[in-house]
């Protein structure tokens, strides 16, 4: 029982973390992106949700992310479609495509095949 205490208390000091975070995220983005380009090294501080292995900086980039996305359904007046269309990928598309085929080409042709 010992033993369980200081992963309690990690996990509620995260969750704790995770509400401020969300809360900064949702007041001011700006302040939000700042915070986790102060906090890049957060990659360092891991943890599991159920079954899946995640960083703090993932979780406040997640965290982050459906921020802005309810902002921005928000803003459209409930009609939360977020599509190509909407998010005007139009000078993002080739350069995007060619991030995705260079990945592609990189995970065939490397030598470790797990």
């Amino acid at each position: 029982m010992s033993n369980l205490i200081p992963h309690i208390t990690y996990y509620i000091l995260l969750i704790l973390y995770f509400l401020f975070f969300a809360f900064i995220s949702w007041r001011n983005i700006t302040w939000a992106i700042a915070l986790i380009i102060v906090l890049l090294p957060s990659y360092l501080i891991k943890f599991h949700i159920w079954f899946v292995p995640m960083t703090l900086l993932e979780g406040m980039i997640l965290i982050l992310f459906a921020s802005w996305i309810i902002k921005k359904c928000k803003m459209q007046n409930a009609k939360c479609k977020v599509t190509i269309k909407n998010l005007k990928l139009d000078n993002w598309i080739w350069p995007l495509l060619a991030w995705i085929a260079a990945a592609t080409m990189a995970m065939i042709v490397s030598p470790d095949k797990r």
